[in-house]
């Protein structure tokens, strides 16, 4: 089943964290889901600066205490758990609210997943708070209501199947639909729409990005997400807090050089300018001289 991923404020943690050790350094990942990630969002740093200030923060300091005051003062219930070990930990926040540009109507209707009662918001056509379109990547029609600002709330409807999705499968489908092109016509047209008021929270261990490495010597050990959103018939208001722990590897890194192929050997005395012994070792002669037939 969907849990919520909330990409941005990730992606606005990492580099974070990037900028803290060094903006030379780059991400290695140690798994798929990690290179998948970088491919897909981090490399995208520029898409940073669409969101205002305000909207999207980020810290990063070898003060956890810090760090988790700044999570309580932003009202997080999610805190990083300090270690002996602990480099430094890196928080982002995202909070983005956004308003209809009609306020709608209150209403409590039924819904046909469970035949219960749940508030609901109506909303009238006034000036085309919303529309629909029928994309041929989807089932059901994709409501586009739009705000006070540029943001545009979008809503499809899923089938069972599709209710089960993961947060990864779920990105993908909502990239399928954004990026189809190709409209269904339908004759049916809708005067109204009609929503369900939300109140969500969530929170999620962001297990997968354990141990993907921010340089040479620093990896993510522990990182969290905690996520709400809300909807009436005011409009919307998205918050999401990121927080991660980096911890430093120095000496713990390593790096075999293998001679693995014949090779030449020679010993340097000081004061001798020439090698006092050398030597070109084929495979044929790499034996431990400690057993039978060694000299």
């Amino acid at each position: 089943m969907f849990n919520s991923m909330v990409v941005w404020p990730i992606v606005s943690a990492l580099w974070a964290a990037i900028g803290f050790v060094g903006h030379d350094v780059s991400l290695l990942s140690i798994n798929p889901v990690q290179q998948a990630f970088i491919n897909r969002y981090v490399i995208k740093q520029d898409v940073l600066d669409h969101f205002k200030p305000h909207e999207l923060r980020s810290w990063a300091s070898t003060d956890i205490g810090y760090l988790n005051d700044v999570l309580k003062e932003e009202g997080y219930d999610i805190c990083l758990q300090e270690t002996p070990d602990t480099a430094f930990g890196v928080v982002s926040i995202l909070d983005i609210a956004v308003q209809w540009p009609c306020k709608g109507e209150p209403a409590a209707l039924t819904s046909a997943q469970d035949n219960r009662t749940y508030p609901m918001v109506i909303m009238e056509p006034y000036k085309r708070n919303f529309h629909f379109e029928y994309k041929s990547a989807h089932y059901c029609p994709i409501v586009y209501c739009r705000t006070t600002t540029d943001d545009v709330v979008c809503m499809a409807m899923l089938n069972e199947v599709d209710q089960q999705l993961d947060a990864s499968a779920m990105l993908e489908l909502i990239d399928k639909i954004n990026n189809c092109t190709t409209i269904n016509k339908v004759l049916l047209r809708y005067d109204r729409l009609i929503f369900p008021m939300i109140k969500y929270e969530s929170t999620v261990a962001l297990g997968w990005l354990k141990g993907l490495r921010i340089g040479d010597y620093h990896l993510i050990d522990q990182a969290v997400q905690q996520t709400k959103f809300s909807m009436d018939e005011v409009g919307a208001h998205a918050q999401s807090a990121v927080a991660a722990i980096i911890e430093e590897e120095m000496g713990k890194m390593h790096y075999d050089f293998i001679i693995d192929k014949p090779f030449l050997l020679w010993i340097m005395r000081p004061g001798v300018q020439d090698p006092i012994f050398a030597a070109y070792l084929p495979c044929s002669c790499w034996q431990d001289p400690k057993v039978s037939g060694g000299k």
